[in-house]
């Protein structure tokens, strides 16, 4: 190690320091008992700090392994405008070689996603092919003394040689030689310049709803003759092993249910999740949130007093100043000032949480949501904070804008003696997601979650693109006509008892059945779509006394065992032959649904009452 390394300022020193024990540091066991391990971190934040101010959109993340040490540990520098996380899309990388005989500067590639979704062989030809092309469109990258011809060496195994093939632009800093931190500083911002001048590129073709494909294939160096959209089954993968990640599991069905949860919420905008108090349902929907990146994601406890739409909306103060042209100022609750910054980063996917969601009535303070989500009226104050500090309706504009439509809404519910039950109103507009614990997911290691790492945003603009897009086009896909059939003859089922449902849960049961056969390819995929429709819009309509809803039950348990219903059964009273009770067997078509039935059949009889939250 040379003298002046030694005698280097505290960035320089991180790095000697790790290039000169991360041999030895791999012998001895993995985490923080390691003194090397904290050395990635501190050297994460020297460079945060460096760099804060000028790029004020970069974070430095550090890793030595996960559960084990790396072959190629790295430091990534990542421009949340582009990416989020290492697996994809482009950002700036510290890549120590395996022999840590020296560290490269590189403007690399994320190479994890594109090889799953396209195979090695194919995904290794697209990372080369495009950090050619972006080398060519930043020739200030050579002209700062970044190789962009050759390829760099890190002498490791098989990820060592992706993150080669990936590589856009390099530096080398050989051990002996660690430049002191002027030069290793002078270097990173140089290229942050150009990382910057790519990201600002990619911020405005996401910003403008005019620009065409051609250009976004330029900006982001799309892969040519690829297909540019984000297929929905990556979507839930990506998320589920982000959750797991995290700390959340949801035992043997976690990728089925985080499905569930998924495509609940793209079938329609709001979900509601219900369950026993410390179930995990408060913690999805957070790493949901953390999952789509920072600041997009709102929690709101909700009140008992909330009620009235103020609540949500906010309301003209009497003590704020009026503008000089006589608007007057308003009030502004978190949950408005969040929905209006989704309004008005319409290409990004939002999510406000409404925790306990039902301590008040929620037709009071709610009403308007679901009204603009529905119809897509004009229902948020168009407001906008003013050079006082004032937030006021924005002077020569509407008043009003619609709820966007890239703002996600998930409600947490427990039922308790403090809690108001909800109307068909609200559970017709819903997914309603029970949430129970298994005995054996009981686990005596669990630990508290962790942060959710975030997704690229490849990832999140697919989900808020399949949102958006109809389940079909044209005529409904064949695969439809079981699921459609059956949905059918639970309408005229339920009729018989006045509990039917209308065209809207028709439509939006048929569109979770299109989005949830876009991730199950199996034959028999309506009848899992088939179960869980009904368990979240069927079930949670039927409420009342045991005289009114046992037949219903009796009769629903039966076409969820076999699929059958003898008409006019409910009527004549021979439904109660079948005890949805006595039948909970592995025989049943739909199990989740039956199961459910079985169990607010247990409490009709015991208390003459039920409910689905009950």
């Amino acid at each position: 190690m040379a003298s002046q390394a030694m005698q280097g300022t505290d960035i320089s020193q991180r790095f000697q320091r790790i290039v000169n024990g991360y041999v030895e540091a791999r012998k001895t066991p993995f985490g923080k008992v390691s003194p090397l391990w904290n050395e990635f971190k501190i050297l994460s934040k020297r460079l945060q700090d460096s760099v804060r101010q000028e790029f004020p959109h970069v974070q430095v993340v550090g890793s030595a392994g996960k559960g084990n040490w790396a072959e190629v540990p790295w430091v990534s520098i990542l421009d949340e405008r582009v990416t989020t996380r290492t697996t994809d899309g482009v950002y700036c990388v510290y890549l120590f070689r395996a022999d840590m005989s020296g560290v490269y500067l590189t403007f690399n590639q994320g190479v994890t996603e594109t090889i799953k979704r396209h195979g090695r062989q194919a995904g290794l030809t697209i990372l080369q092919d495009r950090a050619q092309k972006i080398a060519e469109r930043f020739p200030a990258l050579r002209q700062q003394g970044f190789v962009c011809d050759e390829p760099i060496v890190l002498r490791g195994g098989q990820l060592g040689s992706d993150y080669e093939v990936g590589t856009i632009a390099h530096k080398f800093y050989p051990a002996e030689t660690i430049p002191e931190d002027k030069s290793l500083l002078k270097d990173l911002r140089h290229l942050l310049s150009v990382y910057n001048e790519y990201a600002d590129g990619v911020e405005e073709s996401s910003s403008s709803n005019s620009e065409s494909d051609e250009l976004m294939d330029e900006l982001m160096a799309v892969e040519p003759n690829t297909s540019k959209v984000i297929e929905l089954a990556a979507i839930v993968h990506s998320f589920a092993e982000a959750i797991q990640e995290a700390g959340i599991s949801f035992g043997v069905h976690h990728t089925a249910f985080v499905r569930t949860f998924l495509v609940s919420l793209l079938t329609k905008r709001f979900v509601i999740l219900t369950g026993m108090s410390g179930s995990g349902k408060t913690q999805i929907a957070m790493k949901f949130g953390e999952w789509l990146g920072a600041d997009r994601f709102q929690i709101c406890a909700v009140r008992p007093d909330w009620t009235g739409a103020e609540a949500l909306f906010g309301y003209e103060d009497a003590l704020a100043a009026s503008s000089a042209d006589g608007r007057r100022g308003w009030a502004v609750p978190a949950a408005l000032e969040f929905m209006l910054k989704a309004h008005n980063y319409p290409d990004a996917p939002f999510l406000l949480i409404l925790d306990e969601m039902n301590l008040a009535h929620v037709e009071r303070y709610f009403a308007d949501v679901l009204s603009g989500m529905e119809s897509g009226a004009a229902v948020l104050p168009n407001l906008g904070r003013e050079a006082d500090g004032v937030w006021r309706i924005k002077a020569g504009e509407f008043t009003h804008v619609p709820v966007p439509k890239n703002l996600f809404v998930v409600g947490t519910v427990n039922i308790d003696e403090t809690t108001y039950i909800f109307s068909p109103k609200v559970l017709d507009r819903a997914n309603t997601i029970e949430f129970r614990v298994p005995t054996d997911s009981l686990r005596l290691m669990a630990a508290k979650p962790m942060a959710c790492a975030p997704a690229s945003v490849e990832f999140t603009r697919g989900l808020l693109s399949v949102a958006r897009a109809p389940a079909w086009s044209g005529e409904p896909p064949v695969e439809l006509e079981a699921f459609a059939a059956y949905f059918r003859v639970l309408h005229e089922l339920l009729a018989e008892a006045g509990f039917e449902f209308g065209h809207r849960v028709f439509f939006e049961a048929n569109r979770y059945a299109a989005l949830h056969r876009m991730v199950d390819s199996s034959e028999n995929f309506w009848e899992e779509a088939l179960d869980r429709q009904v368990m979240q819009k069927v079930l949670p309509r039927l409420h009342g006394s045991r005289r009114r809803l046992e037949p219903v039950l009796c009769a629903l348990g039966q076409f969820c065992y076999d699929l059958t219903y003898h008409k006019g059964a409910i009527y004549e009273g021979t439904a109660m032959s079948f005890d949805p009770v006595k039948r909970q067997d592995n025989k049943a078509v739909l199990p989740l649904s039956l199961d459910k039935i079985g169990r607010m059949t247990r409490n009709l009889r015991a208390n003459q009452f039920t409910s689905f939250t009950e």
